[in-house]
């Protein structure tokens, strides 16, 4: 089966970066019966070897120069923050409300954009960690629809951490 679907000998190269179509095909069509859509498809989805690989790779692909920052929450898991400054980005911090169970602040994260793009830095991706690592806390979604709102209108990409 294995040899059917790759199409390749173990061990070698599958001939597209993304990882192999007969996976790629399985998880599409897993995210549309879950959340009910039908427009999930294998060729954007791509495979990785775990999730700091893929936030390595997205970190490459987005920042062009040290002028380019990412929106990352704090509290955080130190591999974005680690990953920007070995990439040359701008950190660009968005903090968490502890008095509102970690709740996003949206007007804060409103301002950070407004502020950041006055100093000379452009957002090119906001990180949403959801659940939160190390918080545990879920967000609301009012917060999650905020933030897709912001960013249609701001032209920034959405990287969505829910591995937990």
């Amino acid at each position: 089966m294995f040899r059917e679907a790759t199409k390749s000998p173990p061990g070698a190269y599958t001939g597209n970066s993304k990882g192999w179509s007969f996976v790629r095909s399985q998880v599409a069509s897993f995210i549309n019966r879950r959340d009910g859509v039908s427009d999930a498809s294998e060729n954007n989805i791509y495979l990785t070897n775990g999730a700091s690989e893929a936030v390595r790779l997205c970190f490459t692909a987005l920042l062009r120069n040290s002028n380019d920052g990412i929106l990352i929450p704090i509290p955080q898991y130190p591999l974005y923050s680690a990953l920007l400054t070995l990439n040359g980005g701008e950190l660009l911090p968005y903090y968490l409300d502890e008095d509102k169970n970690w709740g996003l602040d949206a007007e804060g994260l409103r301002d950070l954009v407004k502020k950041s793009k006055i100093n000379g830095f452009t957002p090119r991706a906001i990180v949403v960690i959801n659940p939160g690592n190390p918080t545990g806390q879920v967000m609301e979604k009012e917060d999650l629809a905020e933030i897709v709102r912001m960013c249609h209108e701001e032209n920034i990409l959405i990287l969505a951490d829910e591995v937990y």
